[in-house]
C-alpha cells in the first residue's frame, strides 16, 4: 500500500473519529430533529449540521420571547396569541389535526364503543347501553369549544354547567358527562392509526376501563361520544402539537 493510500485512509478515520464524537453527546437532539415532519431535508441537514457544531439558529427562526407554553392543561377558556397561530410548528400541526378530523368517522366509532361496553357488561349491566343521537348536537358543541378554547372543564365558554347545552327534560339529573385530553407530537403514528375506527374505538375503550365511574356505575342507557383535534401552543416553540378531546356524555333515561 503507497503512502497516499495510507493518508487517505488515516483522513478518513480521523473524520469518521471525529464526527463519531460530535454525534454521540447530540444523539438526542439529532433525532428529534430528523423525525419532525414539518422540515425539509436541506433544513434538517441544516439542523442537524447546526446542532453537532453548536451554532446558533440561523436568524430568521430565533425569536425574542417563548410564544408558545409549557402548561399542558388549561380549565379556563383562553385564545392563542397570533404568534403562536402564525409559527410553522402550530401550522404543521393544524395541518395534521384536520386531516385526523375530516377520517374521523363518529358514527363508526360511537356503534364500537357501544357494542365494546355492552360486551363488558355483560348481564351485570342494569341497561344496554344504546347510542344516544339525541346527544348528538350537544356533545358536538361542547367538543368544539373545549377544543377551539384551548381547555378542559364542567363549565362552557360562558361560565355555565355542560347541562345547558342539552335541551332536554329533568337534564340535571339525568346526564353526566366524561372528559379526556391528550397532547401528542404531530409526527405521532397514532394520528395516522386511529383513522381506523376499530383501533380508535379499542383505544377509548380502554381508556374508560380504568376509571373508577365506569366500573362503579353503569346505569346509563344511552351515550353519545364527540372527538376533536385541533392545533395545540404547547411547547410549540420547540416541536409541533395536536391536542385531542374526548366528551362522552351519558344519559340515564
Amino acid at each position: 500500500m503507497n503512502r497516499e493510500r495510507i493518508k487517505l485512509l488515516l483522513k478518513i478515520v480521523v473524520i469518521a473519529v471525529v464526527w463519531l464524537l460530535l454525534y454521540l453527546p447530540n444523539q438526542t437532539a439529532i433525532h428529534s430533529i430528523v423525525s419532525q415532519g414539518n422540515y425539509s431535508f436541506t433544513e434538517k441537514v441544516e439542523r442537524v449540521t447546526r446542532q453537532l457544531l453548536n451554532l446558533p439558529i440561523s436568524s430568521n427562526e430565533q425569536t425574542t420571547e417563548m410564544v408558545g407554553t409549557t402548561q399542558p392543561h388549561f380549565t379556563t377558556p383562553r385564545q392563542l396569541k397570533q404568534a403562536v397561530m402564525s409559527h410553522k410548528n402550530f401550522q404543521y400541526a393544524d395541518r395534521v389535526a384536520r386531516q385526523f378530523n375530516q377520517q374521523l368517522d363518529l358514527d363508526v366509532v360511537n356503534q364500537l364503543l357501544v357494542a365494546k361496553i355492552n360486551k363488558y357488561y355483560g348481564d351485570n349491566a342494569s341497561q344496554v347501553k344504546d347510542v344516544g343521537h339525541h346527544l348528538a348536537e350537544g356533545t358536538d358543541t361542547r367538543a368544539g369549544q373545549l377544543s377551539d378554547f384551548h381547555y378542559l372543564s364542567e363549565h362552557t365558554i360562558s361560565g355555565e354547567s355542560f347541562r345547558s347545552l342539552f335541551t332536554l327534560p329533568q337534564v340535571e339529573t339525568r346526564i353526566s358527562e366524561y372528559l379526556y385530553e391528550l397532547s401528542m407530537v404531530a409526527t405521532d403514528v397514532h394520528l395516522k392509526t386511529w383513522a381506523n375506527s376499530e383501533i380508535l374505538a379499542d383505544y377509548l375503550f380502554k381508556i374508560l376501563e380504568r376509571n373508577d365511574f365506569f366500573n362503579q356505575e353503569n346505569d346509563w342507557t344511552s351515550q353519545y361520544l364527540a372527538i376533536k383535534a385541533a392545533a395545540s401552543d404547547y411547547l410549540v416553540d420547540k416541536s409541533a402539537y395536536v391536542r385531542l378531546v374526548v366528551v362522552l356524555t351519558m344519559d340515564n333515561q
